[in-house]
């Protein structure tokens, strides 16, 4: 399967961002599309389960998913109907029934030659969750029985749905849709939550509503608790005097100059950093990809998917935030596999003790990766 035009970074120059919209601790900015194209549609498939399996040849993956997204294409630029939008018979839809399990077959499904169900960010979130997943390929001696068998076993993070998050269901219902907007930006309490976008304008209005189902970081959600409202950007043209037509246009000008240095301030944290993809699955001349910033400890850090056409441009994006303690666990396996497993060597790759590397791979969760009295050496060490 060819690779062209990984992602390396997030540009979003090829689109237009409007002036924000803000709600309590919510600040949302719409993206506009100006030429759009319609050989790519999005369509969401809605879930009833409470839990969702997802079976592969070697891994299960369980989380609430709410829906499916289904994506379609053409391999001639020739307009695509998106899924949802068919004519059929009155009565019950054949997905429609209710489970309290919904088992599904592969993170990503080709359902036909330009037909593929994908499962909208829990593909990224399985790519963070899967990374090292194998453990130790050498049998050093530190490591429990366990882990050099079946590598990590399993592994888990916590997240938090749109709706638990204060004010942004209310931000949502109020929020007018533009023209021609494929795509929103969403911040809480100005710090970045996640980027969405999609093919066309009304792909977007189908989905504007389900952002409320998705999940979201638990640092998003305790930015939520605070009583934080977020103020609207400064325009710097309360000053200005509009005397003719060409005063409101150069004041028009500003304003929009003004609204883009500021967008710009808020969305350092997520255009600057470099990141790390993998292309999953060809949909055509489109490249579905994962993708993760380097987990740095010092910097914020997100993992996302996209959709990109072979001139590397985005057709869909979503992003999530990671915590601190995630990207600290991301980075600990990481530092791990870069040196094969090796404690001693990783430890003098942070520039620290290896009894230090014990209880951080400890308090991050992974103590059951040394076998018992090893771990109980370096905590009685680190009392003393």
């Amino acid at each position: 399967m060819p690779i062209d035009n990984l992602l390396t970074q997030i540009n979003l120059d090829q689109f237009d961002l409007a002036p924000s919209q803000v709600w309590g601790n919510i600040r949302l900015v719409p993206v506009i599309k100006e030429n759009y194209n319609e050989d790519l549609r999005l369509g969401l498939k809605k879930y009833d389960a409470e839990e969702t399996y997802v079976y592969d040849a070697k891994t299960v993956y369980c989380s609430y998913i709410p829906h499916g997204m289904i994506a379609r294409w053409s391999s001639d630029n020739k307009p695509v109907v998106p899924y949802g939008c068919e004519l059929s018979k009155r009565g019950k839809s054949p997905d429609s029934h209710y489970s309290r399990v919904q088992i599904e077959h592969r993170m990503v499904k080709k359902e036909n030659s330009r037909q593929v169900r994908f499962l909208p960010l829990h593909l990224a979130m399985e790519g963070f969750l899967s990374l090292c997943f194998g453990g130790p390929n050498i049998a050093w001696s530190e490591y429990s029985k366990s882990v050099l068998k079946s590598g990590l076993g399993s592994r888990s993070e916590k997240t938090v749905a749109g709706i638990q998050i204060r004010d942004l269901e209310d931000a949502l219902r109020v929020f007018e849709v533009h023209d021609k907007q494929v795509g929103v930006i969403i911040f809480v309490a100005d710090s970045p939550a996640s980027i969405f976008l999609v093919p066309h304008p009304a792909d977007y209005r189908l989905m504007h509503a389900s952002l409320i189902e998705d999940f979201y970081g638990e640092l998003i959600f305790y930015n939520g608790l605070s009583l934080y409202n977020v103020p609207e950007l400064d325009l710097g043209i309360e000053n200005l005097k509009v005397n003719s037509l060409d005063d409101l246009e150069t004041l028009s000008l500003l304003a929009r100059k003004n609204h883009q240095h500021q967008h710009d301030d808020l969305l350092r944290d997520m255009i600057l950093p470099k990141i790390e993809s993998r292309q999953t699955n060809r949909l055509g001349k489109f490249s579905l990809q994962r993708f993760m910033t380097d987990l740095d400890n010092n910097t914020p850090n997100f993992i996302g998917e996209a959709l990109l056409r072979v001139d590397g441009s985005i057709e869909y994006m979503k992003t999530y935030q990671l915590s601190r303690a995630q990207a600290k666990r991301g980075f600990l396996l990481k530092s791990l596999a870069k040196n094969d497993w090796d404690l001693e060597q990783t430890a003098l790759s942070l520039a620290c003790h290896k009894n230090e590397l014990i209880l951080r791979l400890n308090n991050a969760g992974f103590g059951y990766f040394i076998k018992p009295d090893i771990l109980a050496a370096a905590l009685k060490a680190s009392q003393h």
